[in-house]
């Protein structure tokens, strides 16, 4: 059995050549980043490749060519935050969809399919005019009808959408006009996920 020698500080083997335990085509004595995965294209020093420079060896990269600078994840993908926002108004005492809202809404169900891990909650709000109670009632049956309109017409999986009825407790305009009540008479969402480029 032959073992392997060293000549001046360098392994080397029955022939003479120097060590390369890895066989990635870098000597040890040379070779930065010993023990290598077989097959894995290497530079000089032994190391793997990472054409991208990201950080992440092209072996193991998920998301090669990723911009100069960008900051990524173990996978050498980055995560980009997107949302989409979803705005309508009813009329007073009122939760039927009025049709000019019938294209926000397809946005949001084409964003949703887009995007199938999304989950979203459809809140609903009123303005101040009655009982507490019955703006309780009234915001949730805002907030369902959405979602019954992205479930029944657009197709959406009704297990990623939740609605919520805030009733009045969530303004976001004076109730002492009527323009602020109308702002008022609402459902809203803002839907975001993580996009991997």
């Amino acid at each position: 059995m032959w073992l392997s020698i060293k000549t001046a500080g360098v392994v080397v083997d029955k022939d003479g050549c120097p060590v390369d335990s890895d066989k990635d085509g870098v000597a040890d004595y040379l070779d930065k980043c010993p023990g290598t995965p077989a097959g894995v294209v290497v530079d000089k020093d032994g190391c793997p490749v990472d054409s991208d420079k990201d950080g992440v060896a092209d072996y193991l990269d998920k998301c090669p060519n990723t911009p100069a600078g960008a900051t990524v994840d173990k996978d050498g993908c980055v995560h980009e935050k997107i949302s989409i926002s979803l705005n309508v108004e009813f009329d007073t005492n009122k939760f039927d969809i009025k049709k000019r809202y019938h294209v926000d809404i397809k946005k949001v169900s084409d964003f949703m399919k887009a995007h199938p891990e999304t989950n979203a909650v459809i809140e609903g709000h009123t303005d101040n005019v009655g009982t507490a109670e019955s703006n309780m009632k009234l915001s949730q049956n805002r907030a369902e009808s959405v979602r019954k309109y992205l479930i029944d017409k657009l197709g959406i999986d009704p297990a990623t959408i939740t609605a919520v009825g805030y009733g009045k407790t969530r303004p976001i305009a004076g109730n002492d006009t009527p323009e602020g009540r109308q702002k008022n008479r609402r459902v809203e969402a803002v839907i975001e996920t993580v996009q991997i480029k």
